[in-house]
């Protein structure tokens, strides 16, 4: 049997700045694309597809910088399911840095993306702070 390759990566990145904060949660559309090995990530969209049914590993990081009005929140979705919070306290001007992983199983059209919470805010630049990423370990 042929295994199955799938990656992908993409980050905020530029233009530097703030993202956010915005009224209500917004799914986050990282257009940089660094790696999309089986083109199952969708830069327009910001969504991940799963290709076919197996076991996959999701990574999302999230950045906030000289920045004292806003928390850092990132949220982790399936299928418009929340999954999963990630947050720094951003009120404090400290530049700060958090990320979270999980291991899934996923059938083939299952969505995975992120929103950024209602009043949140996101940094990033050209070293690609905030980020959301995958790849598939081995089928179901």
């Amino acid at each position: 049997r042929r295994r199955e390759k799938v990656a992908f990566s993409a980050a905020l990145g530029l233009p530097a700045g703030l993202r956010g904060p915005v009224g209500s949660e917004t799914t986050i559309v990282y257009k940089n694309v660094l790696t999309n090995v089986g083109n199952a990530y969708n830069p327009a969209t910001g969504i991940f597809t799963a290709p076919f049914k197996g076991v996959y590993y999701i990574r999302f990081t999230g950045s906030v910088y000289d920045n004292k009005s806003s928390n850092m929140g990132v949220n982790l979705y399936k299928n418009g399911h929340h999954l999963m919070h990630l947050g720094e306290n951003g009120f404090d001007g400290v530049a700060k840095h958090a990320s979270s992983g999980v291991t899934m199983e996923l059938v083939r059209g299952d969505q995975v993306y992120t929103r950024l919470p209602a009043n949140y805010v996101l940094w990033d630049d050209s070293y690609f702070r905030t980020s959301f990423s995958g790849f598939f370990l081995f089928p179901m």
